[in-house]
């Protein structure tokens, strides 16, 4: 599909909307904004947490509350899911690849977090 021009490749995504005919979605990247009639978000979150576009991550970071994993996301406690140097903050989903691997199938969201459930009540009671 590549090859034969069917299928195009955009980095940079922003945000994506109707277009005004209703057929088609408007997305808007680094480049500016194109009319599609399919979109497939491919997008991931990087390995490298210093590449996070997120505030919070980046203000974690530069206060040392947390630390890259050698093999992605963030270092932490397998078996609680609370960050490896901030007591009673946990983490959940795509930041844990580097010590959980499979973390994208909403089965296994679901154990993680009830995991995290069973420490926040851990520390309430």
């Amino acid at each position: 599909m590549l090859q034969v021009g069917e299928l195009q490749i955009y980095a940079g995504y922003k945000s994506a909307s109707p277009a005004l005919n209703g057929k088609a979605l408007l997305v808007k990247t680094k480049n500016g904004a194109t009319l599609f009639d399919y979109v497939i978000d491919a997008t991931d979150t990087p390995s490298e947490i210093t590449q996070i576009d997120s505030p919070l991550i980046h203000n974690l970071v530069q206060a040392g509350l947390i630390r890259q994993h050698e093999f992605g996301g963030v270092e932490m406690n397998t078996l609680t899911h609370e960050l490896e140097n901030v007591k009673g903050m946990f983490i959940l989903g795509h930041l844990t690849k580097g010590k959980l691997f499979y973390v994208s199938a909403i089965e296994r969201l679901l154990v993680h977090a009830q995991i995290i459930s069973r420490q926040l009540l851990a520390y309430h009671y």
